[in-house]
């Protein structure tokens, strides 16, 4: 039970007075200082106290530091954390913007790079068609070679038979003058023999000369089909020449063409070189950006090991304060003893005076 005049407002100004004085507001010493008072009643107002008092204070108090040195601590712990976070986040900002223009540097040469891949496409398709169209055209030489070869065989065969069919109007023409030297021959022999003869010479004259007709014929008949053959033979020759130089115009082309597909090559070549480039150092960057990272966290971690210490040495300083509260009611505890024997041995000290009295 508390006694009759101890409060709250008189702890609280006690304590406030021990700590104007550096030193550590107890049960002992609040009660030394209001010379009234239980244990129980003062620390239960001291607890009061010590719960409505800043943690630096409190802190200050229990290490006997001054509360200005703790604040300014503080306040430079605090200005640290600032300027590290501030710079992480501009290191931050900085990493993203570059991120960003790298990225977008990436997306137009990509961009470009898709370009160039449709432009060699068409290249290729149109060298794929100029190369049909060559193939084409060689498909149409080579028949019109073949063609030609045939028209060449067959023009050699009419000639050959040309040949043949004049070599057989020759030996007819032989066998006609020796028939009319045998009748020229034999009209001097006998006239009637001759007459005969004559009759069956003019027949058979009539009869060469009926083969004859039909021969000339077919040899004029030929000697105009060699002539259309010989036409023909010439327009095929036109019309390979006109395909040798649209072939040679389409190599040419397709020459033309292949440089092209070559440059454009080679200015892939380099775009993908530039984009090579900035891809290392978009990765530079990132590499930075997590170098950066690692030392926030590690700023971190460090303030959290420092929380912790902090903690722990606060934790550690409470025990301490505990024990010394301990140690200071057990102080108490004995001066009450020692006060206690004190009487006692007063006391036996007056009764063997007033024994040491009687007895004299």
């Amino acid at each position: 039970m508390s006694r009759n005049g101890i409060t709250y407002l008189d702890v609280a100004r006690c304590a406030e007075e021990i700590c104007a004085s550096h030193e550590d507001p107890t049960i002992e010493r609040i009660r030394f200082r209001l010379k009234t008072g239980s244990n129980s009643t003062i620390g239960t107002h001291l607890r009061t106290w010590r719960a409505k008092q800043d943690p630096l204070r409190q802190l200050a108090t229990k290490e006997h530091l001054p509360e200005e040195l703790i604040m300014l601590l503080k306040g430079l712990w605090e200005r640290v954390m600032d300027q590290a976070d501030s710079q992480v986040e501009i290191i931050k900002n900085e990493t993203k913007q570059d991120l960003t223009q790298h990225k977008q540097r990436i997306q137009e040469l990509q961009q470009h790079n898709a370009r160039l891949q449709q432009s060699e496409a068409k290249l290729k398709q149109t060298c794929d068609g100029y190369a049909q169209e060559k193939m084409a055209l060689e498909q149409i030489i080579s028949k019109s070679k073949a063609d030609i070869a045939a028209l060449q065989a067959k023009y050699d065969s009419l000639t050959q038979q040309l040949a043949d069919k004049q070599t057989r109007i020759e030996e007819l023409h032989k066998q006609n003058k020796q028939t009319q030297a045998n009748l020229e021959h034999y009209r001097a022999a006998s006239l009637e023999q001759r007459q005969q003869d004559q009759q069956r010479a003019e027949q058979r004259e009539r009869e060469l000369t009926q083969t004859l007709q039909p021969l000339k014929m077919e040899n004029e008949a030929l000697r105009q089909q060699k002539i259309g053959l010989q036409r023909s033979h010439d327009q095929l020759k036109s019309t390979q020449d006109n395909l040798q130089v649209q072939l040679q115009q389409m190599t040419l082309n397709n020459e033309k063409k292949l440089t092209e597909l070559m440059e454009v090559h080679a200015s892939l070549a380099k775009t993908t070189a530039s984009e090579q480039h900035w891809q290392t150092q978009h990765d530079n960057l990132c590499i930075k950006w997590e170098d950066q990272m690692h030392i926030s966290v590690e700023l971190k971690t460090q303030n959290a090991i420092l929380s912790q210490q902090m903690a722990a040495m606060k934790t550690e300083l409470d025990h301490i304060a505990e024990q010394k509260k301990g140690l200071a009611h057990d102080k108490w505890m004995l001066g009450q003893e020692k006060a206690q024997l004190a009487g006692q041995v007063k006391q036996l000290q007056s009764i063997l005076t007033h024994e040491h009295r009687k007895s004299a």
